[in-house]
């Protein structure tokens, strides 16, 4: 029994701690972040920084194997409906006239459009992100397993369609007839975050 306890311990550490999950936590960790720090980025930087870590973050959550889970286990939460919303106003209020609505749709409900826009996308996509990151920071390999194939899940049907829905908007805005330079704050510097991501970037 114990031998059995043992090494389904080991097969915990092996799965929420290879190096696929370890890459996903890191950019999740990076996306959180950009969006907890939207205030401090010109919406030309925000816009373009979001398309890398987005790219990315749907990469790296394709790699991520989808572990075995104990039906009915509780995953605990940390983002609660009040901050999913401050999140989302500030990014409406960055993205401003161009916060649009785009076409959602789930792998569930392939024939149900959602109209959503922007804003809520990110702010949903935050919500999976911390939430997971969270429980991967503070809690054991079980918990984080659990967590795992829940975030993985949702990516599955939730917040993976959502980011390919912004991403083609956040592609036609940044490379459309956008005048950046007119909304630009001329007393804003770049911020140590916009440094850190461009850093991360370039390696």
């Amino acid at each position: 029994m114990k031998e059995d306890i043992l090494n389904e311990s080991q097969n915990f550490n092996d799965s929420v701690y290879s190096q696929n999950v370890v890459q996903f936590v890191a950019v999740s960790n990076m996306f959180c972040v950009l969006a907890e720090t939207v205030s401090e980025f010109e919406k030309k930087s925000f816009v373009e920084q979001s398309i890398k870590l987005l790219s990315i973050l749907y990469v790296k959550a394709l790699s991520v194997e989808k572990p075995l889970t104990v039906e009915g286990a509780d995953v605990e939460k940390f983002v609660n409906e009040a901050d999913w919303t401050i999140l989302s106003n500030k990014i409406a209020e960055k993205l401003g006239e161009h916060d649009n609505y785009t076409d959602v749709t789930e792998p569930m409900n392939p024939a149900e459009n959602l109209n959503l826009s922007l804003s809520e996308c990110y702010a949903d996509i935050y919500q999976d992100l911390k939430d997971f990151t969270s429980i991967y920071k503070v809690s054991g390999a079980e918990s984080i397993n659990e967590a795992l194939w829940e975030c993985i899940d949702n990516f599955e049907q939730i917040w993976g369609p959502r980011i390919l829905s912004l991403l083609k908007e956040l592609h036609n805005i940044f490379y459309g007839e956008t005048d950046f330079e007119s909304k630009k704050s001329p007393e804003k510097t770049e911020s140590a975050n916009n440094k850190w991501l461009d850093k991360f970037f370039e390696n």
